[in-house]
């Protein structure tokens, strides 16, 4: 799930890759990394279009000429995974980071301010973050020399091999496996196969998801969005991959609806959300078109009832998507649900019942957020910045204890988190 790191040490952060940069910059030049940093358009240095179709295919057209073997890893839990001491041992080698250990240098600083920003913990970086992103090409960049001698492209964590013989292609997953241990990560096994080479130049499963939605009626009717649905599901599990909803649901949200439709598609993905929980990032167009108080008290129900299964599970993704989409509906939250929220303890999800919740329920949020601005321990504080910070932003919280300088540059730049 990505993260929001607290700002100050995120600075702090950004503040040490900048004096490191010169020993960083040549990973703008890896030609293996296809998500190297750049100024894009918009300001962002790293954009993830690695599912880009263009980039896609013209690798694959270029690449697999006379190779008859497709290699396919990636690296288990790759930002949660990074120990941030391998920083140092990728940058600089192990021998010379070591020695230099507890000294301040450019690496050791970059080290150490990973820490900050997770709380001291060594283990993972955040995901999501410029920076991250920034970490991992530094670190990878190494692995990608010693590969040197295949024919490869990677994609964040994700990695591509063309191979003339199947010989070829485990080699170069053996020697992968071996240079990722040294940095302390590895393989996820269930994602990492090898597999003959076709001429198509997508997945299987995109084929099939294109000819689905090739042969959808001009004006969707609710049984032929479950059709779809149905047959989404079977090419989701036949390839094992849950993109595959999202891809025609994507598709869906463009076509004409009937009037019943999008409630009928909303129904099906509710149903099935707890197995496969990427369909709630899709479902926003539908949500929007949905007709009828019937509906709504169909979705309340439902919504409440994942709302109350993801806390208790700790899938508070699940519960932010919920509430969300209560709030679109203007269906308000009940005080029983409002209560698992509070005893949740987490930050976003006690954010988002404020954003929607009644004025009881606010005032209640408002006081919750007061204790944790007074809690003795730093940790408790920093858990619950981002709901001091928004509380702040909008004059409900004037007392922040150590954070009101930060906060007042953020608030006067005018930095919110909620839309």
């Amino acid at each position: 799930m990505v993260s929001i790191p607290h700002p100050l040490p995120y600075a702090h952060l950004v503040g040490a890759l900048y004096q490191g940069w010169p020993n960083l910059i040549d990973i703008c030049t890896n030609q293996n990394s296809r998500l190297r940093p750049r100024m894009h358009k918009d300001g962002r240095i790293f954009v993830m279009n690695y599912g880009d179709w263009k980039t896609k295919k013209i690798d694959r057209l270029s690449s697999n000429f006379g190779k008859k073997f497709l290699v396919r890893a990636d690296i288990a839990n790759f930002f949660g995974s990074i120990y941030t001491h391998a920083f140092p041992w990728s940058v600089a080698g192990v021998k010379e980071s070591k020695t230099s250990k507890g000294k301040s240098n450019w690496y050791n600083d970059i080290d150490n301010c990973l820490q900050n920003c997770r709380r001291r913990e060594t283990n993972g970086i955040l995901i999501g973050p410029g920076a991250s992103n920034i970490i991992a090409e530094a670190m990878l960049k190494g692995i990608d020399k010693e590969l040197s001698k295949f024919d490869f492209v990677r994609y964040i964590d994700d990695y591509i091999c063309y191979a003339e013989t199947q010989d070829e292609a485990e080699d170069f997953l053996r020697m992968l496996e071996k240079s990722l241990r040294t940095i302390k990560l590895h393989l996820n096994h269930r994602k990492t196969k090898i597999e003959r080479l076709h001429q198509s130049t997508d997945s299987e499963w995109v084929i099939e998801a294109r000819q689905l939605i090739k042969f959808l009626p001009k004006e969707l009717r609710p049984s032929d969005a479950i059709d779809a649905l149905d047959r989404a599901l079977l090419i989701s599990k036949k390839y094992n991959d849950p993109n595959v909803l999202k891809y025609i649901l994507r598709a869906l949200g463009k076509a004409e609806f009937h009037f019943y439709t999008p409630s009928a598609v909303i129904e099906y993905c509710l149903s099935i959300v707890v197995d496969y929980p990427c369909v709630f990032s899709v479902l926003s167009i539908f949500f929007d078109k949905a007709n009828g108080a019937l509906s709504d008290l169909i979705f309340r129900e439902k919504l409440y009832s994942i709302i109350k299964s993801s806390l208790a599970s700790g899938r508070t993704d699940m519960a932010l998507w919920s509430i969300y989409y209560l709030g679109i509906l203007k269906i308000p939250i009940s005080n029983e649900i409002f209560q698992d929220v509070i005893f949740s303890r987490d930050c976003m999800v006690i954010l988002m019942s404020y954003k929607y919740g009644t004025t009881q329920q606010k005032n209640e949020v408002i006081n919750f957020a007061k204790r944790a601005v007074s809690a003795s321990d730093n940790y408790d504080r920093n858990k619950y910045w981002i709901l001091i910070y928004e509380l702040f932003f909008i004059n409900k919280i004037t007392k922040i204890s150590n954070d009101k300088k930060t906060f007042e540059i953020l608030k006067n730049s005018g930095v919110s988190f909620l839309i």
